[in-house]
């Protein structure tokens, strides 16, 4: 959710891999600025990206 400019998303999904907290097979959802190129991780398969306005939303799944 907004604010974007503090790059949580980042640090976030950066805590998702080092602590293993995600379940194999999980769904991901992201919210991030319209522009804003994200970075995840290769095993993160994304299944759906839609935008709204400057908001971009998308859906990954873990693939481990």
């Amino acid at each position: 959710d907004p604010p974007f400019h503090f790059n949580l998303v980042e640090q976030a999904i950066t805590l998702l891999i080092q602590n293993n907290w995600l379940a194999p097979n999980a769904l991901i959802y992201v919210e991030t600025e319209k522009n804003n190129t994200l970075i995840t991780p290769p095993d993160w398969q994304l299944l759906k990206q839609k935008t709204s306005g400057q908001v971009c939303y998308r859906l990954y799944q873990n693939n481990r």
